[in-house]
């Protein structure tokens, strides 16, 4: 059973500034669909919190990718394959960016997308990930056209006992 994305609350705060730093509060559980959705293969078994802050807050925010978000993991343009897999210190970074990809105002630059991109580079940093900038830098190419597979993003509904954290 599938839930509309567009019932989840927004996970973008009022005033979007730069990210000063972001960290996981969660470990990320992820389980394969046994029938997958076109490239999504994956479900999130259990809620995955990110904390963050803007430049300028002391106090820290958080964004929830709820369990049940449906994800291909990390979509990799087939030039950068051979350096960057679609696993890797990335990968929590790339989840909840697909997250809030889903919640962006569509197609297009916008100031919810970069915030999304910005997001994501802070918390690959804070995963050491050394492809960050090749990474970010593909992030912010693509940043005029929203990716098929969030466009037909979907929530699945996961049973309590099947993945626990």
């Amino acid at each position: 059973m599938f839930r509309d994305p567009a019932l989840l609350p927004d996970p973008f705060p009022d005033v979007l500034r730069p990210i000063a730093w972001a960290a996981p509060r969660d470990h990320l559980a992820l389980m394969r669909l046994r029938r997958g959705l076109a490239a999504a293969e994956f479900v999130v078994g259990v809620p995955y919190r990110l904390s963050y802050r803007m430049v300028g807050e002391v106090r820290a925010r958080i964004v929830e990718v709820p369990a049940g978000f449906v994800t291909d993991l990390s979509t990799v343009p087939w030039p950068l394959r051979m350096l960057i897999g679609p696993v890797g210190r990335h990968l929590e970074a790339a989840v909840v960016h697909d997250y809030m990809v889903l919640h962006s105002d569509g197609a297009g630059e916008t100031a919810r997308r970069r915030f999304a991109d910005g997001l994501m580079l802070a918390q690959m940093t804070e995963a050491e990930c050394w492809l960050r900038w090749p990474i970010y830098v593909a992030l912010r190419l693509a940043g005029s056209r929203r990716p098929t597979r969030v466009d037909r993003a979907v929530i699945a509904e996961v049973p309590a006992a099947t993945c626990r954290a």
